[in-house]
């Protein structure tokens, strides 16, 4: 099968559609029919663009309208409550069409984008009974924390290992040949998953430290752990994992370093997560604006887009046929 499709492992659509969240982005959550350069993803873009699998993760933080601060969502019922809100968003469009099983994968049409659901941060998770409730939610990508510490592991910004429930939890997720989103692990829970989840992990929006040295991109020691791995890398064009947004405007350029160094370490691994509505569109890379500039800069570069959408969809199907 040779396909120039573009599987996306980290949009961040649901924050595009929670109004709390949104506040972040400066942009008015309007319908996705119609074609805007001002945002980085809409149907008319997607149709373009060729975009034809995402990862959408439901968020465990909320933003403090008054103190300007992001707050975690502890509450279970408050994440389900944004989970139905999203979904009944998701419902609007005949185009999306959420991927919870082989059946929903196998009947997906031709003009039809297959969502899979994740979520970002296990702030709200007390006990295995919540995960198995997220699991009949139809949540299939699991990221274990966002950058803070939790009940389950270490976020980017702590130096915590995985917990007794952590470890419980990833044998919980294994057994069900659930996606670990290991993109917000500090260095010691990240190699843990490694270890205890060796076929069942991924980075959904990560670059290389090599090219930069921002906190969310990978190590080499990581990349060694990982190079010869069933997993994947999603390089993202989350603009502080780019550059010194300070300083420099990021761009397109500075994306392609990433690529052309992560497929010398293993082609295979190599996939997309842009990481689009989860940042400001005025601070979008250059080359990279939206999805439709972003793919002509693809082609441009001569990036080997059919390859990176097999590895993507070969790892999900292996996962996919076991749901």
């Amino acid at each position: 099968m040779k396909s120039d499709f573009i599987f996306d492992l980290h949009l961040d659509l649901e924050v595009y559609f929670n109004k709390n969240l949104n506040n972040l982005l400066n942009i008015p959550s309007d319908s996705l029919l119609t074609f805007k350069k001002e945002r980085h993803f809409d149907l008319i873009q997607a149709k373009k663009a060729k975009i034809k699998f995402i990862v959408s993760q439901i968020q465990s933080l909320k933003y403090d309208l008054k103190n300007k601060k992001l707050k975690i969502i502890s509450n279970l019922q408050e994440f389900i409550y944004n989970y139905h809100n999203f979904i009944n968003k998701l419902k609007i469009y005949p185009q999306f069409k959420i991927i919870k099983n082989f059946d929903n994968f196998n009947t997906l049409k031709l003009n039809q984008i297959g969502i899979f659901l994740g979520v970002e941060g296990l702030y709200f998770v007390k006990k295995l009974k919540d995960l198995e409730i997220l699991w009949n939610l139809g949540i299939r990508v699991f990221g274990l924390t966002w950058n803070f510490k939790n009940r389950i592991a270490g976020g980017l910004d702590s130096d915590e290992r995985l917990t007794s429930l952590g470890k419980s939890t990833l044998d919980f997720l294994v057994k069900r040949e659930g996606i670990i989103d290991c993109a917000h692990l500090n260095y010691f829970s990240a190699n843990e998953v490694i270890k205890l989840a060796p076929k069942n992990f991924i980075f959904s929006h990560n670059n290389l430290k090599s090219i930069f040295n921002f906190k969310q991109n990978l190590n080499q020691k990581i990349l060694n752990r990982i190079k010869n791995k069933q997993t994947l890398i999603g390089l993202t064009l989350l603009p502080p994992a780019l550059s010194d947004i300070s300083k420099n405007k990021p761009t397109f350029q500075a994306w392609i370093k990433n690529y052309k160094k992560l497929i010398q370490i293993n082609p295979k691994i190599v996939a997309i997560g842009t990481d689009y509505f989860g940042f400001n569109f005025v601070d979008s890379p250059q080359g990279a604006k939206n999805y439709l500039k972003f793919r002509k800069s693809l082609v441009k570069y001569k990036v080997k887009i059919d390859k990176i959408f097999l590895n993507t969809l070969n790892y999900f199907q292996s996962k996919i046929e076991k749901w």
